[in-house]
């Protein structure tokens, strides 16, 4: 996505890390073109908590700061810093479980983030949880842009022109049958994924139908309770972590993609699942389901009986989901870098009237 930003005319971007990676993640991001990348020395606090002191040096440099969220400590000392100088800067807000948007906070965690985002240049929210979110804190609505927060659908789309030579290559190595139904989990192996619901439901489904195959992949601090719940079905495969440049091999080997989540603020697998042109089924619970899920395909967490039944209907009744599974491929069309460059470029073109 940065890359897309630096194609805005008469901008420069420094982007500024807290730390190398997040400690219960295995990402592995190529360095993004035509922008600079730094990685501050601080202090880290848990898995994702840091502090970064050298911000102390460098935030009057720039005409414009965008701030990755506000829940670290080195995010809200930059805001405040920014507050204090009158330095514009901009919230970018990746996004919020829908579960989570009208409950009641602790009064003064809330007030914190008002105090906070209160005289943002603007609100860079992720879609249309984003936006309700930001409207929750007080942010006018002239103030709210969405992000589109995205992948490289192009890339994506330019991949899938290989699906069959793919599929078969991954099946094989996988001892899956061509013919099989393959179900999809990409993500981290952690109690509020759900998963664990999917390898519930999968031997009531398989019991029916025994072509049928669960592929997981990823990596987490419950892998081994999600391998100890698989151990008596042969069809579960758990493929552990698949580098980034290879994920796209995953999704063209599946006939179905589900996220079956808790709790997540986004989802950026769904964006990746429906680039690939792949089904996908998910809860209510992530963020992206709003914008990027047809309603037919959205059950509640934890209902294992609706999850049942919608992947039921996919394997004896597929033209029945055909309309909601093309409403879908319709729907990511939207969220793609140039939308998101278009935002930004109106966010600072704001700062020169």
């Amino acid at each position: 996505m940065w890359e897309e930003y630096a194609k805005i005319p008469n901008a420069s971007y420094d982007i500024y890390y807290c730390a190398q990676i997040e400690s219960d993640r295995k990402w592995q991001v190529p360095e993004a073109r035509g922008i600079k990348e730094f990685f501050l020395k601080g202090l880290s606090i848990g898995k994702s908590k840091h502090l970064n002191l050298g911000i102390l040096k460098i935030f009057k440099k720039y005409d414009l700061w965008i701030v990755g969220g506000y829940s670290i400590p080195s995010a809200q000392l930059l805001i405040i810093l920014c507050k204090l100088f009158r330095i514009p800067y901009v919230i970018m807000f990746d996004g919020i479980s829908p579960v989570k948007i009208h409950k009641k906070e602790n009064w003064l965690k809330f007030t914190w983030k008002k105090f906070l985002v209160h005289g943002c240049t603007a609100w860079l929210g992720n879609g249309t949880v984003g936006k309700i979110y930001g409207k929750k804190l007080g942010i006018t609505g002239t103030k709210i842009y969405n992000q589109f927060l995205t992948v490289d659908i192009d890339r994506f789309k330019e991949l899938s022109k290989r699906k069959q030579e793919i599929r078969l290559k991954i099946r094989k190595k996988l001892s899956i049958p061509i013919d099989a139904f393959v179900i999809l989990y990409t993500g981290r192996l952690v109690k509020h994924k759900g998963v664990q619901d999917l390898i519930e439901i999968f031997e009531e489904i398989s019991s029916v139908e025994s072509n049928i195959y669960l592929l997981i992949v990823g990596h987490g601090i419950y892998e081994n309770i999600l391998k100890e719940k698989s151990e008596s079905y042969n069809n579960i495969h758990f493929k552990g972590n698949v580098e980034y440049q290879k994920i796209h091999e995953m999704y063209l080997c599946a006939d179905l993609f589900v996220l079956p989540t808790y709790n997540d603020p986004w989802g950026l697998v769904i964006n990746e699942a429906l680039a690939c042109e792949l089904p996908v089924i998910t809860t209510e619970a992530a963020g992206a389901s709003v914008d990027l899920v047809n309603n037919k395909l959205i059950y509640n967490h934890g209902n294992t009986v609706q999850l049942k039944k919608i992947i039921t209907s996919f394997l004896f009744n597929k033209e029945d989901n055909r309309i909601y599974v093309q409403d879908e491929f319709e729907r990511i069309k939207n969220f793609n870098f140039s939308n998101s460059r278009v935002e930004l470029k109106k966010i600072i073109s704001t700062l020169n009237k």
